[in-house]
């Protein structure tokens, strides 16, 4: 190789070190604030709001659109249940503002990042928190983002369209949206179309720096542009523009967390500028979404001029009101416990017939709270499209106001009469809701009442046996107070007395059985539920005298404070092992699962079991009569715009699908034949004799629909009084018998005066009575006077 001259050689090492210096300080990144050029267009901002900390200042620019980052644990969700609480009183807040609210599900492990994840879910605790918050949806945006690995897998990106589509169904007035981080953007677009996504799109952490200015890549812009010409325009969201908020290379490897040079806080507020102006100008997304708002090292919270340069950009936040596409009911759900039958009902109803469901879920745990709670609707005539009720008497007092409720006798042959085998003990369900022909509503599931329930673990520890009989009952409750134990049973006092009831009618029930067989306990019983039970008779005397007496030895046991407890504390206790014995009805099996026990018939392949802490039985003696609490649904008419779809919906939750779609660990289906589809070992048992015990061996569980709310009221008082007061309350609580009679006797006859004069369909009354007011041979009223007017 030649050498050159001297002074050739000192021209070009001058020229190389004048080249060196401007290549330097044109690459050298800003490091004072320089005045910005004019933006030529702006677009909508999202700021993320993340878990993660990094500030306790969550009040967003009045220019931003909150976006809130719902971290769980995908192979975990309970493990996340802090974090998610934390994210959802964020969105509740910004809504309360009047604020678009975009929710960014991520579904992650610890240790590994979501696109990675072949698979994905949504935690019921999740969507039920949405649910609290918003039942429609309305002003939400809820999506997942950056799920890379899944939307590329058939099978897992079929599985994210169901998620979708359910999602879809229980928030209706909500939008829905993805963004890809490299996804395949084909693949993508298979997604949105699928799931019908309202938005749509990607984001970037992967730039160029060239001549002072940080470059998207040209591939970035052709898949937004991709999504756009493909039913995208107007609804594309650049999901994440995120840079490290103080460093002065923010753009390499823009994604992760370490910093890389020196801080400078000027120079990723330029860098976002130039960035932001290539998206507007080359493809104008309708959103951005900014990683965010909070969260070292990306929250722009730390830096005031990244902040300031998004105020330039940001264009004002415009509300966009999803209308659902279908036609909307209005439903009011009560027991919340039972939300997996909401989520799952609601879902499988709108994916079958398009329609949606408007819902509100009653806050009130128990019976008779619900039916105030209607009935307080009914006389300002503000009930809803639907709702739930409970089978027996208690329907009857909606008409008696004025709320005409639909007659579903029509429409029986369709979702009853051939489908529905009526058969043994399942016919009493359908007569539950029937009055004298008028069906006032249709079945959605079985509740059996009358159960008593056992926390095992003092029994077992001295060896007590599982009460087979009454005598054995209350020889184990002597024995557990010999011990020195004085929380034995939980009977809680501030429920409306639906405890004193259910244990009342037990103890009933129990001696009757006992004494007189099932068939006879049972006539008894309905015989007190039309108000026609006859003290003046010594046999009937003497029961309700022992009922009384057994009452009183029961409740002398009762747990410290049970005045002011509620069912739910008191049912905690009892799972807790702080209670040994508790009268409920099966709802208390799931109302035990969303406490994360399983409760276990008191059967022989589980007895030995000591891992199982908590049984249940049929109320010792008891077991061959069935204590039927039918959760029903009903339609108002009277300002029912939707009397039809109603009708519909009413059909469909009370047909095979539906029921089980809302099916429960402790409740049965309707369908004669349906025990083979029970998941959980207590169906089995509660519905094997749904099937089984005759039908003249049912009672209506009288604090679950049983009475006329005031006769309810009347009783329920008078035996928490009996509890308050002891043996000194007996006089007073017979005679208030005679008084609760009257109450429930004048009920049927205003009834009648209405068509509606016992229960049953068309000669075929529930549990085979008919009341003494019905001629047998004719189904038509007849003279008839109670006994204390005839003198027995």
């Amino acid at each position: 190789m030649a050498k050159l001259p001297v002074k050739a050689l000192a021209i070009v090492l001058l020229t190389l070190v004048i080249l060196a210096i401007a290549i330097v300080l044109t690459l050298k990144p800003a490091t004072k604030t320089t005045a910005l050029p004019a933006v030529p267009n702006k677009t909508m901002i999202i700021l993320w709001v993340t878990p993660f900390g990094g500030t306790s200042n969550y009040t967003l620019p009045q220019w931003a659109i909150p976006g809130v980052v719902v971290w769980y644990q995908c192979d975990n969700p309970g493990a996340s249940v802090a974090l998610v609480s934390q994210q959802m009183r964020l969105i509740q807040m910004y809504l309360s503002e009047n604020k678009t609210v975009f929710i960014n599900l991520m579904c992650e492990l610890p240790t590994e990042w979501r696109g990675l994840l072949n698979y994905i879910n949504v935690p019921t605790y999740i969507i039920q928190d949405l649910m609290n918050i918003d039942p429609g949806g309305r002003g939400l945006y809820i999506g997942f983002s950056e799920e890379r690995t899944c939307v590329e897998n058939p099978v897992c990106r079929s599985t994210m369209v169901n998620i979708y589509r359910e999602l879809k169904a229980l928030f209706p007035e909500a939008g829905f949206f993805y963004y890809a981080d490299g996804d395949n953007i084909t693949d993508v677009l298979i997604l949105a179309k699928e799931a019908n996504l309202t938005i749509v799109g990607r984001d970037n952490y992967d730039y160029y720096y060239v001549n002072g200015t940080v470059i998207v890549p040209s591939y970035v812009i052709s898949d937004l542009i991709y999504l756009e010409r493909n039913g995208y325009n107007g609804s594309l969201l650049m999901g994440e523009l995120g840079l490290r908020v103080c460093d002065q290379y923010a753009y390499i490897q823009a994604s992760q967390n370490p910093y890389i040079g020196p801080r400078n806080c000027t120079a990723p507020a330029i860098y976002e500028s130039q960035i932001l102006k290539q998206y507007i100008s080359k493809v104008h997304p309708t959103y951005v979404g900014i990683w965010a708002w909070n969260g070292p090292p990306f929250g722009i919270v730390d830096n005031p001029l990244m902040i300031r340069v998004l105020s330039q950009f940001a264009e004002a936040p415009k509300p966009r009101l999803i209308k659902p596409p279908g036609n909307i009911i209005n439903v009011t759900f009560w027991g919340g416990w039972n939300i997996q039958g909401v989520i799952s009902l609601i879902v499988n109803y709108t994916l079958h017939t398009g329609n949606y469901i408007s819902y509100s879920i009653m806050p009130t745990i128990g019976t008779m709270p619900n039916e105030t709670y209607i009935l307080t609707k009914a006389r300002v005539r503000e009930l809803p499209n639907v709702m739930q009720v409970n089978g027996g008497p208690s329907l009857l007092a909606l008409p008696l106001l004025g709320a005409a409720l639909l007659n579903f006798t029509p429409t029986l042959s369709n979702v009853a009469g051939s489908a529905m085998v009526i058969n043994g003990g399942v016919s009493n369900v359908m007569l539950a809701n029937t009055f004298n022909t008028t069906m006032l509503a249709l079945p959605i599931t079985v509740y059996r009442g009358g159960l008593l329930f056992i926390n095992v673990n003092l029994l077992r520890e001295y060896g007590l046996p599982i009460p087979g009989t009454i005598t054995q009952l209350i020889n184990d409750t002597q024995m557990l107070a010999n011990y020195g134990f004085t929380c034995i049973w939980v009977i809680p006092g501030a429920d409306y007395g639906q405890d004193q009831v259910d244990l009342w009618q037990s103890i009933f029930l129990s001696l009757a059985s006992e004494k007189y067989g099932p068939a006879w306990a049972s006539r008894l019983m309905n015989e007190l539920m039309y108000g026609v039970l006859d003290p003046s008779n010594s046999t009937v005397m003497n029961l309700i005298n022992e009922t009384n007496n057994y009452y009183l030895l029961i409740t002398k046991y009762d747990c410290p404070g049970w005045q002011s407890m509620n069912w739910a504390e008191a049912a905690a206790m009892l799972l807790q092992g702080a209670a040994v014995f508790q009268v409920s009805g099966s709802e208390l099996i799931d109302y035990a699962l969303t406490q994360g026990v399983m409760i276990y018939p008191a059967a022989p392949q589980y007895l030995n079991n000591t891992n199982i802490n908590v049984m249940f039985e049929p109320f010792p003696g008891t077991g061959g009569v069935y204590v039927l609490s039918a959760e029903s649904v009903a339609v108002p008419i009277h300002g029912n715009a939707t009397t039809r779809l109603s009708r519909e919906f009413a059909e469909f939750w009370s047909s095979y699908k539906g029921e089980l779609a809302w099916s429960s660990a402790g409740g049965c289906l309707t369908w004669f034949n349906s025990t083979s589809v029970y998941a959980y070992p207590t169906q089995q048992y509660i519905c094997k004799d749904l099937v089984n015990i005759p039908s003249y061996d049912f009672a209506v569980s009288l604090s679950h629909g049983g009475l006329f709310p005031d006769s309810y009221s009347y009783l329920s008082t008078q035996l928490v009084n009996l509890q308050e007061r002891g043996m000194g309350y007996l006089g007073n609580f017979s005679e208030s018998l005679l008084t609760f009679e009257k109450i429930t006797y004048s009920g049927w006859v205003n009834a009648s005066r209405i068509g509606l004069s016992y229960l049953g369909y068309d000669c075929i009354p529930f549990a085979n009575y008919l009341p003494p007011w019905i001629n047998p041979r004719t189904c038509r009223l007849q003279q008839y006077s109670p006994w204390w007017i005839s003198g027995g």
